[in-house]
């Protein structure tokens, strides 16, 4: 084990998200081994998830006041670089590019760019105008740029970004034990009337495409069909009235259960029949890794970034072409009524998380 070390920790805030869930488990690894730990956001109000060492709140929250927006960037790096200054950090580790381009800019300003790793959770092509143009000019900076897969790795060298900065490193799937006994079931792990379940996890946004996944589970019939199987999806956003709207005009509005942000969905994950990753586009979809940990089948689009690298088709998982609802429809069937094939997809993903166990992943950060 490597000597103590003292390690800065920058993310917008530590409400509801994957980026926030790997934060909590990477920082609460690095504090186990005796790491000094220190986590900066702007916003500290609600967190969802405890963090490893010290909290520290910036106090920069977003806004929409068009003023305080002018003059909250500058705030940010100043802030940052007073606590970079008087810090003593061996290690400044940022995540998602609101948090990645202050901390870079306030590396300029304290000398300590050798210190800062950036990283990527997202396509860049999927980024706002304003943060690929700032990518392209920045992130040649820093020591180091983690890109959350082979393939947004591969785009962000293409940008520009030298070879030489960048690395990928894969996101952790779980604090827990793989192969665990499983928790008891009860109402936490089960929608309204305690049937057998499919099951999503994210955000109610576009990207996470579960207009898609709603027409596919419309398109499910008889003994795997929605008269036996309800559809769970747990998260919240601005999609939760459209996607009600969907569900109601699709005549399935009685089986499909919008929960909610959740903070625990290990007993979800555990008792579902079925997970299915429905999103338009991903950087690393963590809910992937996550499903696989605790031996729940996995169905999901090949959409960029990121599924193809976590699913070998067939045998940890299923692919289905990115978009294609009759194809999504007939791949969850197949899991749901062929009882071998579904055993040997929770075998292999079983073996397949181990890869991405916070033992495997929080040692390549330092």
């Amino acid at each position: 084990m490597k000597p103590p070390v003292n390690i800065l920790v920058v993310i917008g805030e530590m409400r509801y998200g994957g980026a926030q869930r790997v934060v909590s488990r990477l920082t609460q690894e690095w504090a186990r081994r005796g790491h000094q730990v220190t986590v900066a956001v702007f916003d500290a109000r609600d967190p969802a998830y405890a963090v490893g060492g010290t909290l520290h709140d910036l106090k920069t929250p977003a806004t929409r006041n068009p003023l305080v927006r002018v003059w909250r960037p500058i705030q940010r790096v100043g802030r940052l670089s007073r606590l970079m200054w008087g810090g003593g950090f061996s290690h400044i580790i940022s995540f998602m590019e609101d948090s990645n381009f202050p901390v870079i800019l306030a590396g300029v300003v304290t000398g300590s760019l050798g210190k800062i790793k950036v990283s990527t959770h997202i396509d860049p092509h999927y980024l706002a105008w304003f943060q690929r143009v700032l990518l392209r000019v920045l992130y040649h900076l820093p020591q180091q740029v983690v890109a959350v897969s082979a393939e947004v790795k591969r785009i962000l060298n293409a940008w520009g970004v030298p070879a030489k900065r960048l690395v990928f490193i894969p996101n952790p799937a779980s604090a827990g034990k793989i192969n665990a006994p499983p928790p008891p079931r009860n109402s936490l792990s089960r929608p309204t009337r305690g049937r057998d379940y499919l099951l999503a996890v994210g955000r109610l946004h576009r990207q996470k495409g579960f207009d898609l996944l709603l027409r596919a589970y419309a398109r499910l019939e008889g003994n795997l069909g929605r008269e036996k199987f309800d559809l769970v999806i747990l998260g919240e956003g601005e999609e939760r009235q459209p996607l009600t709207d969907l569900a109601t005009a699709l005549g399935i509005n009685r089986w499909v259960h919008l929960i909610g942000e959740v903070p625990h969905t290990e007993n979800w994950y555990t008792y579902a029949e079925c997970f299915v990753l429905s999103s338009r586009f991903e950087g690393w979809p963590l809910v992937i890794p996550e499903a696989m940990t605790y031996g729940c089948p996995v169905v999901s689009f090949d959409c960029p970034t990121g599924p193809n690298e976590i699913i070998t088709h067939n045998k940890n998982g299923l692919l289905v072409k990115n978009g294609d609802v009759a194809g999504l429809t007939k791949a969850i069937a197949k899991v749901m009524g062929d009882a071998p094939l579904r055993q040997k997809l929770i075998a292999g993903g079983r073996k397949r998380a181990k890869d991405f166990a916070i033992g495997e992943i929080a040692p390549q950060w330092l």
